[in-house]
């Protein structure tokens, strides 16, 4: 499971699948709809917990029929059995998932989390605005963020 090379650049592609690790099913829908309405050609996979996260991103468990191909991970930090900021120390930390993007999408704004996040990782930090008008500005930036955003090729 390595990448193709161009020299000595990585190739990089638009993500196939976006993971939607999130507990709160209103948060979720929401999320997924404003995808949706952008126009997203990417899968959504959504998830509830951090071990389904890691199942699916290492391909174990339920998950290890998945076949390979580039993911784009959209993480909540309070999420159960293993949290998010864990979730992403993990994730960088194995070889095979270490160049996954990460983009938290996340509730609060605490200067010292969003640096453990960045610290750990994370490709960009979105605080979870609490006002349903803002949340959804903010999804449509994330939205146009994803468009953007390419990942290593996977063979």
């Amino acid at each position: 499971m390595g990448e193709r090379f161009c020299g000595q650049i990585p190739m990089r592609a638009a993500p196939e699948t976006i993971l939607l690790v999130e507990d709160d099913p209103g948060h979720a829908e929401l999320i997924r709809a404003n995808l949706e309405i952008g126009n997203l050609r990417q899968e959504i996979v959504h998830v509830t917990d951090g071990c389904q996260a890691l199942d699916f991103l290492q391909r174990r468990g339920e998950f290890r029929s998945r076949p390979p191909g580039g993911v784009l991970v959209l993480l909540d930090l309070n999420i159960p059995r293993l949290d998010g900021l864990e979730l992403l120390r993990q994730l960088k930390s194995h070889p095979e998932t270490r160049a996954t993007p990460v983009l938290v999408f996340a509730a609060g704004d605490n200067p010292r989390l969003i640096w453990q996040c960045y610290e750990a990782g994370c490709s960009l930090y979105f605080p979870k605005p609490s006002l349903f008008e803002d949340f959804i500005g903010t999804l449509e930036r994330l939205t146009g963020l994803i468009q953007a955003v390419s990942v290593p090729i996977s063979q």
